[in-house]
């Protein structure tokens, strides 16, 4: 039975309410094994409690009253400074309290904080789980070998020889398409290979154009991603000269083996020595016009006897797709259905049970709706379908982000597996604008109140000086241009100069700052001395607070322009 853990939650004034309903929550799961009370320090606001306050409403305790104490986040000293005047320990918990109970849900796995905010170690703690389990399970994977039950692990080496595991109880991986990879120069392809390894990246998939042929581009290609970075990659191709193409400049996956070049594919591995370990997705389309399969039976009959084929020729890494298709038309529900047929049919057919593997893009990228709730869901989708590979794109602009946000989805997908538990309340989350938190509400009272959103402006000084014509005045030091490059998830400021802080500065020309927060950049403008200007001052923090907001929710950001 685990042991009852005391903890006293210290808040302000503000926050008393909401703390206290979070405790009661706690209180009553009683699998948390957790008394949580609340006292009140005598502060407004929670980042306001003091040494002081904390020593004062502790004086009366002991050490057997409470396990440990929590402050809030904000608090700005280390709590460490009390230790020796307080004879229970003192932690720091989250900074908002919408993330408290995924705190106090997870309490017994984090080693609390004394200096920096719990929050930021939710997320650690989550990933470290992931790690770990993955860890163990590679171990003994390394021992055992394939499990019984269950569809098939697939074993891939990377670059650098590390081995990458996908299938059976381990994550899928992530794919990632660069769409039309033909209308690319190598540095671009490069710079694409880049920002997808940032954002999370396993396996570069070359987008081949249909109804083209580009087998002496992907000969370059392969090798020189491969060359430059430690990443698998994949040829998205049904041709089988791209196919081979692929396969003999060192590819790791082929995207798509289907009923008709299966037989031209076979034929030139009897002819060449082709690694057995390459992988392969199997795709529904048959005939010399590769039409798709749309009966669910009919579809997965097919791929498994393709997977057949391929076995009997000793391939094994294989994978299975049953193709998602979009909402309404032609439908979405339909193909869902198709996997799930499939996933029943292989559990007759253990010999073949292999994984299966979904294209996300189907769907988000034919919905003109925000992405990041989309790929959650869909990641959920396919960590139920035990896909040992999910395909996505970032190719429009409203899918901007969308790789980074699926890596974030799988993780999410994979530890509500691992956990055995609903995805809520875990140290991550898919959120990308909204979230759990609440705005904090204002308190303080005002003599007098302007609403410029209604023009309620009292007379006096305040009416004469708010209806003052506008003037804007230039600076004598010079000007900026702002940009967002969403590749390096960088904030620029291009500052043109005038003569005068040419000399000042000893530039010759133009000046860009890039920074990863919009803090960073003013701060140096300020040690810099490039603005003196109010209004301008002004303009060059809304500009970059927007520029940083953009980045945040994967916008486009245009100078004077309001976000989308």
């Amino acid at each position: 039975m685990t042991e009852l853990l005391r903890i006293l939650l210290i808040t302000g004034e503000k926050s008393h309410d909401e703390i206290r309903q979070i405790a009661t929550k706690t209180n009553t799961q009683k699998e948390l094994a957790l008394q949580c009370d609340v006292i009140k320090a005598p502060v407004d606001v929670s980042a306001f409690i003091q040494p002081k306050h904390v020593i004062s409403l502790c004086s009366g305790f002991s050490k057997g009253d409470y396990n440990f104490i929590l402050l809030p986040g904000f608090t700005t000293w280390d709590t460490h400074e009390i230790a020796e005047q307080i004879a229970i320990p003192v932690f720091k918990g989250t900074r908002f309290s919408g993330d408290l109970f995924d705190l106090l849900a997870n309490i017994r796995d984090i080693e609390l904080p004394t200096k920096k905010a719990a929050d930021y170690l939710l997320r650690n703690r989550s990933q470290q789980k992931i790690d770990k389990h993955i860890e163990l399970l590679t171990k003994i994977y390394s021992t055992k070998g394939q499990l019984k039950t269950g569809p098939r692990v697939l074993t891939f080496t990377s670059p650098s020889g590390e081995i990458i595991l996908t299938g059976g109880k381990f994550p899928p991986l992530l794919i990632a398409e660069i769409v039309d990879c033909p209308k690319y120069s190598e540095e671009e392809i490069l710079e694409k290979t880049r920002y997808f390894i940032n954002s999370g990246a396993q396996v570069i998939d070359l987008g081949m154009i249909f109804g083209q042929s580009h087998p002496d581009l992907i000969r370059r290609v392969v090798p020189l991603i491969k060359k430059n970075h430690d990443v698998l990659i994949s040829v998205d191709s049904i041709k089988i000269e791209e196919i081979i193409a692929g396969i003999e400049s060192g590819a790791d996956l082929i995207l798509s083996i289907d009923g008709e070049n299966i037989n031209e594919f076979l034929q030139y591995t009897q002819r060449v020595h082709v690694n057995r370990n390459l992988g392969l997705v199997l795709i529904p389309l048959e005939g010399s016009s590769h039409k798709a399969i749309t009966n669910p039976e009919k579809k997965a009959e097919f791929l498994i006897s393709l997977a057949k084929r391929l076995k009997s020729n000793g391939f094994t890494n294989i994978m299975y797709d049953a193709l998602l298709k979009s909402p309404i038309s032609p439908g979405m529900m339909d193909s869902l259905y198709a996997y799930q047929v499939l996933n029943k049919k292989l559990q007759t057919e253990s010999e073949f049970h292999y994984p299966t593997f979904i294209g996300l893009h189907n769907v988000f990228e034919l919905v003109d709706a925000d992405t990041s709730g989309m790929i959650t869901l869909l990641s959920l989708i396919a960590q139920e379908l035990d896909c040992a590979g999910v395909f996505t794109t970032e190719f429009s602009p409203k899918t901007l982000g969308s790789i980074r946000e699926t890596k974030r989805s799988i993780d999410l997908a994979y530890l509500s597996k691992i956990s055995k538990s609903p995805p809520t309340n875990m140290g991550l989350d898919g959120f990308t604008v909204k979230s759990k938190r609440k705005s904090l509400s204002r308190t303080e009272a005002a003599s007098q109140e302007v609403d410029l959103s209604t023009n309620t402006i009292p007379e006096g000084i305040l009416q004469n000086l708010i209806e003052r014509d506008y003037e804007f005045i230039h600076d004598s030091t010079g000007y900026f241009k702002f940009y967002v490059d969403h590749s390096t998830r960088l904030i620029e400021a291009l500052f043109i100069p005038f003569d005068s802080t040419k000399e000042r500065l000893g530039l010759k020309g133009k000046l860009l700052l890039k920074g990863k927060t919009a803090e960073s950049i003013y701060q140096a403008i300020n040690k810099l001395e490039l603005v003196k200007e109010v209004s301008h001052a002004f303009y060059v923090g809304k500009e970059l607070s927007k520029a940083e907001y953009s980045l945040s929710i994967n916008a486009a950001y245009f100078e004077d322009t309001d976000l989308d």
